[in-house]
């Protein structure tokens, strides 16, 4: 999916998104706590 020989830019590229998904996967796992 990215060029292993360029790993700090590809993690540059990755990081924010993963951080995203990460926040994202959190809030939708809290939700039903917070609701009930």
């Amino acid at each position: 999916m990215f060029n292993v020989t360029d790993q700090k830019g590809s993690v540059e590229r990755y990081l924010p998104l993963a951080l995203h998904i990460f926040c994202q996967n959190v809030i939708i796992a809290d939700y039903p706590r917070r609701q009930a």
